[in-house]
């Protein structure tokens, strides 16, 4: 790290007085609150499914088929609705802290670096599929995600499906480590009205208001608008960072049911605003370099379409099309971009053993770039296609115990060409109460215009840096292998182990070329290689009606080698990912209309941006005021005055954000 970070750095050593006396304030709340009489009143269960009913749900995220997660021979794991609303997460990000197996870390107010299973996170992570209903989220400039636009209501989330390691056998390439599928509820399940109110010191406002209804007997519909303003977080000085968020999201969803429960349509789609801050190290006074607010201008829209037939009881054909445009303004570039998805799935009745899903897709990606005299590129504008095809045949060795399904992701893109994706898993229902599983699978991270296009000149302190395109940049390769065993011991509690071992090939590798005075030029190859190793261990105990406690482990260990000379510290991404990290949950129901959970989190250390180890400790006490009025009380990160959780989203050299505790009101009322 530069003299120039280290000269921020001011280590956390007490824990504020004052957010303690916030967590035994809600401690004490919960407890005394005088409560009106609710004998007579019908039983409420507020709880999220119980173990066994979690192990007896739906997910489709593992073979894009409806199975249970019992039966589901991967690493999984479900964020159910009520999960969602009882962890106090006022995003999407926020409430992934939960998911073993995630580095979830605030860059800035508005910004995230997300990763599974590790693996050089940072704020343009790059290795992990995100979906939302089914639309692909990431962005083609640098193949990962901006997390800052990710949003929806989140009321109105159904589940979110984490899977930790590669889906790309069905999902194709970028799924490397991990797929996150955000799926929201049918309109069905929303009718009515909603309107929540949020008021706090770091999330000063979060209105959400949603409304239901149907039109004739067979169509529901739902519409909604959001609203978000964000303070500040402070830099390591205690200065303010100058990153607040604002940001406006409105949408809507139907859905409709005919020809007596064998079709079925969906039609959505979302518009948003996101305005954003963020320190830059920017060159107006020549080859110094200044400190900098860049504003970051997003814009976008999306409308999705989905058609389901069933054809008999165990077949199906689902065609699902979109239409996707995001604009994104910041200091170095501009960028537009147009993407158009057409993807149908079929899903055969059993032949003898053998259980086949096929399908098709293609997408067509139109962008165009707006330069500075720091970005150039040869390709401004580019039409890229992507044609794809999957096949996946789950067979029957022994019925009810044994399972192998074998299956590959076929691809073509026009950065990387044809691309092959494998996957085996072998499944062994041992009784009805535990299943072990194990997989091989080969997964690829295609090269995006970041690599092939683009030159960037880059300023810290004291250089320029020059990063040169590599139009013979290739695709980045994995092949994971993975072990895992999940049991019901209980009908109350249950277990879940996952261990994983994964090889890297052609990772990039940032290589120095010629340099001069204040100038570094730089150019991204291929050469570097890696191995990861580690697992998961989750249980979840239903103590009583009225208690339940969850907690999770995870373990990673990173090793990466690069070329003998030339390149840049090709060693430090195993610095960027925790090796432990560990969450416990609690949640209490007091009485039926009184709950308070609690979210205890430790973080292992970053090594490579001298980010300590941390705990955090989040609390929301709820108490339903009458029938379709709550009130929430939710205190974030109680255990410290200030902690940084990573190094700033730009680079190294730019003073990262201390993320502040967090206290707000909620107010949800449903009609």
């Amino acid at each position: 790290m530069s003299r120039l970070c280290q000269s921020y750095v001011n280590p956390e050593r007490e824990v504020m007085h004052g957010r303690r006396k916030i967590a035994a304030w809600l401690v004490v709340a919960a407890l005394a609150y005088p409560l009106p009489d609710a004998r007579g009143a019908e039983e409420v269960d507020n709880f999220a499914l119980s173990p066994e009913q979690l192990f007896n749900a739906t997910v489709t995220s593992v073979s894009k088929t409806s199975e249970k997660l019992m039966d589901a021979p991967a690493a999984i794991y479900v964020l159910t609705n009520e999960d969602i609303m009882r962890s106090g997460a006022t995003s999407i990000p926020e409430v992934l802290r939960l998911v073993p197996g995630v580095q979830v870390a605030r860059t800035h107010a508005g910004g995230w670096a997300i990763s599974v299973r590790g693996f050089a996170n940072s704020g343009l992570g790059n290795k992990l599929l995100v979906l939302m209903d089914g639309r692909e989220v990431y962005d083609h400039l640098f193949s990962g995600v901006y997390w800052d636009v990710q949003d929806t209501a989140l009321e109105d989330i159904d589940r979110i499906e984490v899977i930790r390691g590669p889906g790309a056998s069905l999902w194709g390439a970028n799924a490397v480590n991990g797929v996150i599928n955000i799926i929201t509820k049918s309109a069905k399940d929303t009718q009515g009205g909603l309107v929540s109110a949020i008021a706090g010191n770091q999330d000063r406002a979060i209105t959400t208001g949603r409304y239901g209804g149907m039109i004739g007997d067979d169509v529901y519909y739902r519409a909604y608008a959001k609203y978000l303003n964000r303070d500040e977080e402070r830099t390591l000085t205690g200065a303010g960072a100058h990153d607040p968020q604002q940001a406006y999201r409105s949408g809507f969803r139907s859905d409709w049911q005919g020809n007596a429960g064998k079709d079925a349509f969906t039609l959505q789609g979302d518009m948003m605003s996101n305005g954003d801050s963020q320190y830059r190290i920017a060159p107006p006074d020549g080859l110094t370099g200044a400190l900098t607010v860049e504003d970051i201008d997003a814009t976008g829209w999306n409308i999705l379409g989905r058609w389901k037939r069933e054809l008999s009881d165990d077949s199906r054909l689902t065609v699902q099309s979109y239409a996707d445009y995001t604009y994104r303004s910041q200091l170095l570039l501009t960028d537009q971009r147009t993407s158009y998805d057409f993807d149908a799935q079929y899903e055969l009745s059993p032949m003898g053993w053998h259980k086949l899903i096929v399908g098709a897709g293609y997408r067509l990606s139109d962008d165009a770039l707006t330069v500075s005299p720091f970005v150039t590129t040869t390709n401004p504008t580019r039409h890229d296609q992507l044609v794809s095809g999957f096949v996946q045949d789950k067979i029957t060795l022994d019925p009810g115990k044994w399972f192998l399904t074998l299956g590959s992701k076929f691809e073509h893109n026009d950065y990387s060409g044809f691309e092959i994706q494998p996957n085996a898993r072998l499944q062994w229902n041992v009784d009805e109460g535990q299943m072990a599983w194990a997989s091989i699978a080969r997964a690829v991270r295609t090269p995006s215009q970041l690599e092939q296009d683009l030159r960037i000149t880059d300023i810290s302190a004291f250089n320029f840096f020059g990063e040169l395109p590599n139009p013979n940049f290739e695709s980045e390769e994995l092949i994971a292998y993975e072990l895992g065993y999940r049991r019901q011991l209980t009908p109350k509690l249950s277990a879940d182990v996952a261990t994983f071992y994964n090889d890297y090939r052609k990772l990039e590798t940032v290589n120095t070329l010629a340099t001069g005075p204040y100038l570094i030029n730089v150019d991204l190859t291929n050469d570097t290689k890696a191995e990861s190793y580690g697992g998961e261990v989750t249980l979840d105990w239903r103590a009583n009606d009225k208690l339940r406690f969850s907690g999770a482990y995870s373990l990673l260990i990173m090793q990466l080698h690069g070329p003998a000379t030339g390149a840049i510290n090709a060693e430090a991404g195993e610095g960027q990912s925790p090796q432990q990290q560990f969450n416990a949950r609690s949640e209490w129901n007091i009485r039926d209309d009184l709950s308070f959970d609690t979210m205890l989190y430790y973080v292992d250390s970053l090594p490579n941006f001298n980010v300590k180890p941390y705990w955090r400790l989040d609390m929301n006490l709820g108490w339903k005021i009458s029938e379709g009025l709550q009130f929430n009380l939710v205190g974030q990160d109680l255990l410290t005055r200030t902690h940084r959780e990573f190094t700033s989203p730009v680079d190294p050299f730019t003073p990262p954000a201390k993320i502040e505790p967090s206290v707000y009101g909620k107010l949800t009322w449903r009609f």
